[in-house]
């Protein structure tokens, strides 16, 4: 005699306001070093930087984005907690911004430009494949919308900064920066705890009711 047991896993409510949210934080992490390039000239003016010094500061932030890839990745897939580390990128980006406008030396820029490069290259480890899993069915349409974020902030960061720069100092400009960043950070806690929630649900989920089916062979 053998039985066959079948079941259905209840289907886990997803929300398209987390495709949002997500969005909203890849469009600050192209903010950030979008608003970069009209500050340097100005940065570099106060403190009598040369070209090539500019110019070092600009590689600093890309050269240690890319030595942290990989690493990064390896930290992703080992923390469980995706929106967590999406907040932890966010502020890994925006703090920087805000200790430069309190800075005087070069030293102090390059590190800050260090810290910048890695926080950004955190981002997409992270963001892409929780997007991916957590929508699986709908993959090519959230990645649009999460790249169209990154756009986003591209195309409004310098209008917003350029306007404000006709106001107030660079320094002035860089603190204000941190502003968006940190209210940012309260949807991200949210996004992490329904996250970790999920993988504690996952294992633990209720079953319908089995049907069982009883086959005799004689």
């Amino acid at each position: 005699m053998s039985a066959i047991t079948s079941g259905a896993d209840e289907p886990i409510k997803k929300s398209f306001n987390e495709v949002w949210v997500v969005c909203t934080g890849h469009a600050l992490t192209h903010w950030y070093p979008a608003t970069f390039y009209l500050l340097m000239p100005l940065i570099g003016n106060e403190l009598g930087l040369s070209y090539s010094q500019i110019g070092g500061i600009i590689s600093f932030q890309y050269a240690a984005g890319a030595i942290a890839n990989i690493p990064g990745g390896i930290l992703v897939d080992s923390v469980g907690r995706k929106g967590l580390l999406m907040a932890l990128s966010l502020f890994w980006i925006g703090f920087p911004y805000l200790v430069m406008g309190f800075s005087h030396t070069y030293a102090m820029f390059l590190a800050c430009a260090v810290m910048v490069g890695i926080g950004n290259n955190l981002w997409h480890p992270t963001a892409i494949p929780w997007l991916g899993n957590r929508f699986a069915d709908r993959r090519g349409l959230v990645m649009s919308f999460h790249g169209m974020g990154g756009n986003f902030g591209d195309a409004v960061a310098p209008l917003v900064v350029g306007f404000l720069l006709t106001m107030f100092s660079w320094r002035d400009v860089v603190v204000m920066n941190v502003i968006p960043g940190i209210s940012c950070r309260l949807p991200f806690s949210s996004t992490s705890a329904a996250s970790s929630l999920l993988k504690r649900r996952k294992p633990r989920q209720k079953k319908k009711p089995m049907c069982w089916a009883v086959s005799c062979s004689f």
